[in-house]
């Protein structure tokens, strides 16, 4: 064993020196910015319509290296959580596990495109 020779070991090196770069750079935050405009996109279509003004209120948004989904109208989590008069109306959260995959493959595809760039 003392004696085996990996042979590429240094670009095994590189590449695992890259990627621990790109999961904690700005390709990755990319990566979170797209998967959630996936899931923004449907909330939108999911949301309940009464004025517009709820889904137009949809969108994802980047603060530094964090990524949220937001609904910023007022009464938003009113309809998505409900109240003791009201049911919910989850458009979010069903938007989340409807597009798990289509997300994933977003956030997969940015990540990709970004170590092909570098290879």
């Amino acid at each position: 064993m003392d004696n085996e020779y990996v042979e590429g070991l240094e670009t095994v090196q590189k590449l695992l020196d890259f990627v621990f770069g790109l999961l904690t750079g700005s390709a990755l935050t990319m990566g979170f910015l797209e998967a959630a405009k996936v899931i923004a996109e449907e909330a939108k279509r999911l949301a309940p319509v009464r004025t517009g003004n709820l889904r137009d209120s949809i969108q994802a948004i980047q603060e530094g290296f964090d990524v949220y989904v937001v609904a910023e109208a007022t009464y938003a989590k009113f309809v998505e959580f409900g109240t003791k008069r009201m049911a919910a109306r989850p458009f979010i959260r069903k938007a989340l596990e409807a597009t798990g995959d289509k997300a994933l493959t977003a956030l997969g595809r940015v990540l990709q495109d970004a170590l092909d760039s570098k290879l």
